[in-house]
């Protein structure tokens, strides 16, 4: 049986997620369910060669400890494509980018989707993390993939850090369109 209360915090189990509550507003990790989801389709990235972030979720300060695992699933479709520009996709965490998927010279309808784990070694100032990944472009002759793995790096858990899923194309057009359609992050 589960205890009600964890020090000061009460206990709240929804959804099969477990949250730390005081006086009503969820102050602790998350653990077991989704903590952050793109309810709606997120920002698009349309002709522009800088990096923009098309969606992002909020990890607290203090939440994070050794051993936690971060569960994330993003994927975006490209909206419209001009000639040969390539389109970058990636997933940071904390400033650092976990994992890009190489410039992809992507047509119409195509889809790229992460799905990345991050395991938190350490936690504190000096903490670390390490991280793997598979992303995948769905494009409508056939799905390519690759994995990306990312040694040890810091990762300071007693800021709130920022996952960000993000893209930039290779030239600045008007017909350069791709859109996040989903981000769901879990601290499992």
């Amino acid at each position: 049986k589960m205890a009600n209360r964890i020090g000061k915090y009460k206990v709240s189990k929804k959804e099969s997620a477990i949250s730390l509550v005081d006086g009503g507003v969820v102050t602790g990790a998350i653990i077991g369910g989704a903590h952050s989801v793109l309810a709606a389709a997120g920002e698009t990235s349309t002709s522009t060669t800088d990096t923009e972030t098309l969606a992002s979720a909020s990890i607290p300060a203090n939440t994070l400890k050794a051993g936690n695992v971060l569960k994330i699933r993003a994927h975006g479709v490209v909206v419209n494509s001009n000639s040969s520009d390539t389109l970058t996709a990636a997933i940071t965490f904390g400033g650092s980018t976990i994992t890009s998927a190489a410039a992809l010279d992507v047509a119409n309808n195509d889809i790229v989707i992460f799905d990345t784990y991050i395991t938190v070694r350490t936690s504190g100032g000096s903490g670390t993390m390490v991280a793997n990944t598979k992303a995948m472009v769905d494009a409508p002759d056939g799905a390519s993939g690759t994995g990306d793995i990312m040694a040890s790096a810091a990762l300071d858990t007693t800021s709130a850090q920022t996952i960000a899923f993000t893209s930039d194309w290779s030239s600045a057009h008007a017909n350069n369109d791709f859109r996040a359609e989903s981000l769901v992050v879990e601290i499992i």
